[in-house]
């Protein structure tokens, strides 16, 4: 008797658990207005939510507050060893400002900024406040960055030699004025007499960002992810952007608003919409190279010496990269493993029916370890 009460006991429980679970788990991508957040209270955390540092035990980040923390402490001049050679991963979708309901984020009555009252990215320091570590955002959006008059406005400041940002969404964000350069990811990548690997940005996206020069201190450079390599080695694989409007600064482009002729670009499997890819100064394409990299835009960032026969940089109609025509048009992409079509509209990171909260590693062969973006 008992011992059949306490297996239809179990079993409700059980029931319930998974009912909650897919209740919690559910949010992600698909966040309803009345379901409760934790948005961004203008301040840093004092420490992470858990970890410590390392490969095996990464600092856990899950909410804008300890994620604030992490860029606050990053910003300070001296700092390097906060971040250099640290793993970090966000557990949660993060809200700089609430925009489930669609709302612009501009558009709010009092969005708080981002960045406002932390050192600006010196070069003169030896880029020791720039971002040095890996940051894995485990398939998870930022939602609502809102930066205002602040100098190389974005996520971080800058990203050094060696940084890893990857597996991150951003969505909804504005920008304005500050002077410098402006990219979701970082406003600037410059690490010149500085040794150490290729700083990687992988399975990224950014869509539905503005960036406005201002009318004082104005931005000179914006770009989706990155507003200026300089002096730089970078690689982009699996990302894409669209829905942008870059307005006023002299150089804007959807991957890099500016690279100089120091820098050193790879870019695979990716597409970008809106505006050019890259834009340069003299000779600033020089060492950038495409693979099965697709765009509605002709092609500008091209170097004239091609040295590499596998290069493919393709211009495309919006229509041929929509729907299941893209995976018909859009060669080289890992369809089905990395990548997804959607009914109507782009292609996307995340994957369609992988079960909530569930992020799988897979490999691409031919380019970096890819995760894709679940509904969780």
């Amino acid at each position: 008797m008992f011992k059949t009460k306490s297996i239809l006991i179990s079993s409700i429980s059980l029931l319930i658990t998974i009912v909650m679970m897919v209740t919690l788990c559910s949010v992600g991508f698909t966040v309803s207005a009345g379901e409760t957040i934790e948005v961004w209270s203008g301040q840093a955390a004092t420490s992470f939510a858990r970890g410590d540092g390392s490969i095996e035990n990464p600092y856990e980040i899950e909410n804008a507050d300890q994620l604030y923390y992490l860029v606050s402490e990053v910003s300070k001049k001296g700092n390097i060893a906060f971040s250099k050679g640290k793993y970090f991963e966000i557990t949660k979708d993060i809200y700089i400002n609430d925009v489930r309901d669609g709302t612009p984020v501009q558009n709010l009555a009092d969005p708080k900024s981002w960045g406002n009252g932390l050192t600006a990215p010196n070069q003169a320091s030896n880029y020791r406040n720039f971002f040095h570590g890996t940051l894995n955002g485990n398939g998870h959006v930022i939602y609502g960055l809102y930066v205002y008059n602040y100098v190389n406005p974005g996520l971080f400041g800058g990203i050094a030699n060696g940084a890893v940002v990857e597996n991150l969404g951003f969505d909804n964000l504005y920008f304005e004025g500050g002077a410098g350069s402006a990219g979701a990811v970082a406003g600037y990548a410059n690490w010149a007499g500085l040794s150490g690997s290729t700083a990687k940005i992988k399975n990224c996206y950014v869509i539905n960002a503005t960036m406005v020069a201002g009318s004082s201190n104005k931005l000179a450079n914006a770009g989706g992810f990155v507003g200026n390599a300089s002096n730089a080695t970078m690689e982009f694989s699996n990302c894409y952007a669209y829905n942008l409007s870059l307005t006023g600064s002299a150089c804007n482009a959807s991957l890099i608003g500016k690279k100089t002729t120091e820098s050193t670009v790879k870019v695979y499997n990716s597409f970008f919409l809106d505006y050019i890819t890259v834009t340069k100064t003299s000779n600033g394409h020089n060492n950038v190279k495409y693979y099965n990299v697709y765009t509605d835009k002709d092609i500008v960032a091209k170097d004239s010496g091609k040295t590499d026969a596998d290069e493919v940089f393709v211009k495309l109609t919006l229509d041929q990269m929509k729907g299941s025509a893209a995976k018909e048009n859009m060669q080289g992409f890992a369809w089905d493993e990395v990548w997804y079509t959607t009914e109507d509209g782009y292609p996307t990171l995340t994957a369609p029916d992988a079960p909530a909260c569930q992020h799988t590693n897979k490999k691409d062969a031919n380019v970096v370890d890819a995760t894709y973006f679940t509904a969780g």
